[in-house]
């Protein structure tokens, strides 16, 4: 981690994994800050690429 930020380079491909891996619910990702210790950055160019 670097600046308390962790960065992941996966594969188009591959995104769907990468988010059932980091059991990440993206229809949940607005949830508090408390409840959800992972915050997607780019959450618009995941989204597009998962399903």
């Amino acid at each position: 981690m670097n600046q308390g930020k962790r960065i992941i380079e996966v594969r188009s491909a591959l995104v769907p994994y990468a988010v059932q891996a980091l059991n990440l619910d993206l229809t949940k990702i607005d949830a508090r800050p408390e409840a959800q210790q992972i915050m997607v950055a780019n959450l618009a160019e995941v989204q597009r690429h998962a399903f």
